[in-house]
């Protein structure tokens, strides 16, 4: 791999390729977590549809509160009592708190005004008949879930399809790094499937069926130059391989390509290089087809403890802890150091006109999302 493709323009090549994805279907609500709207959602009545308490205490009607005291305690008739969340009793329109009632001769005496609407949401306060609840395109989370159970009215929803990937195997058995990519494309709602193919001829069959029913293959482990490099091998004759060797670290022997029209990414065996180009290829690309965040980590901006080093003219990515105060680069020797992993928080970036940054340099922090 003498003449390394610049990982900026193999990126933009694999993205390019990469659409967001138009076909919708239907899911129960309980399977919607993390799935993107298809459809605006509107309510078919008002939210709440009927007045509820929005605090623990007693349901009375206000009138009969006018002039009430400690000192001048008042009957409250009808009184029910009440959590939040509970539908107002006809007749009340106010929640008495339970300091402001005392038990006497088997009923309820207030002991101050209650004003109307106290402790109350009123109909419709939230949501009016016709409101967008949830906008299209929205990536559901457990609250936009349990809003639509409350508004009621439908069982499944409507949510652009998972991005299908197939993962291919360039060895008789799974090796580690197809866990750690699961877990990375599971973070970004693909659709993952598997398979195995051991021979040039095999994986160029593999890649051709796969390709046909994924919006995108990798292929796994046999990345490497010569005999052993029946990855780009096989890309060539069963479509197209338009870069092997990326100025990518850890990463190098990474390459992508395509099938038809499906997008197909060579990633070494090795698990940080696997990480590195399943954080900065895979990522975005799935990210892309899925109408997500480009960069959806959680960041910390502060200070390194001690220098980041990357060869210049690469694409750097840096394992790195933070300690509270500085973030703590932590480099490896090899790309086979899974313990790494367990070591460090997440990951920092280096340009590939940068050989690294210097001890107290601010710097981004892009942490783990699995």
């Amino acid at each position: 791999m003498d003449r390394l493709v610049a990982f900026d323009r193999a990126r933009q090549q694999l993205l390019a390729r990469c659409t967001a994805i138009a076909e919708t279907e239907r899911v129960a609500i309980e399977q919607a977590s993390g799935r993107r709207l298809g459809e605006a959602c509107t309510t078919a009545g008002p939210y709440p549809a009927r007045a509820v308490a929005t605090t623990d205490g007693l349901a009375v009607n206000s009138a009969e509160g006018v002039g009430a005291s400690p000192y001048n305690p008042l009957p409250a008739s009808g009184v029910t009592a009440v959590e939040p969340g509970d539908a107002l009793p006809a007749g009340s329109d106010a929640v008495a708190p339970w300091e402001e009632v005392t038990a006497e001769d088997g009923g309820w005496m207030l002991l101050g005004e209650v004003d109307a609407g106290q402790g109350v949401c009123r109909a419709g306060q939230l949501l009016g008949a016709g409101d967008t609840a949830l906008e299209a395109g929205r990536v559901l989370g457990a609250g936009d879930l349990a809003l639509l159970g409350a508004l009621g009215g439908r069982d499944t929803i409507c949510v652009y399809r998972r991005p299908v990937v197939t993962m291919i195997f360039a060895a008789s058995e799974r090796d580690v790094a197809h866990r750690l990519l699961w877990a990375l494309l599971a973070a970004d709602g693909a659709a993952i499937g598997h398979r195995a193919a051991t021979t040039a001829d095999a994986l160029a069959e593999a890649l051709s069926d796969a390709a046909a029913r994924s919006d995108l293959v990798l292929v796994v482990g046999g990345t490497g130059e010569g005999r052993a490099g029946i990855a780009p091998q096989a890309l060539e004759r069963a479509g197209r391989l338009d870069a092997h060797g990326l100025a990518l670290r850890p990463g190098r022997a990474a390459g992508l390509g395509v099938v038809v029209e499906c997008p197909v990414v060579l990633v070494p065996a090795e698990p940080l290089a696997a990480l590195t180009v399943g954080e900065l290829l895979l990522g975005p690309a799935l990210r892309l087809m899925a109408g997500g965040e480009e960069w959806p980590h959680r960041i910390i901006s502060a200070p390194l403890a001690r220098k980041a080093v990357s060869a210049l003219g690469e694409f750097g990515y840096v394992r790195a802890a933070f300690d509270g105060e500085r973030i703590q680069p932590r480099p490896s020797g090899t790309d086979l150091d899974l313990p790494l992993l367990a070591r460090t928080d997440g990951f920092v970036l280096i340009a590939a006109e940068s050989e690294g940054h210097a001890p107290g340099a601010e710097v981004t922090l892009y942490l783990d999302r699995y």
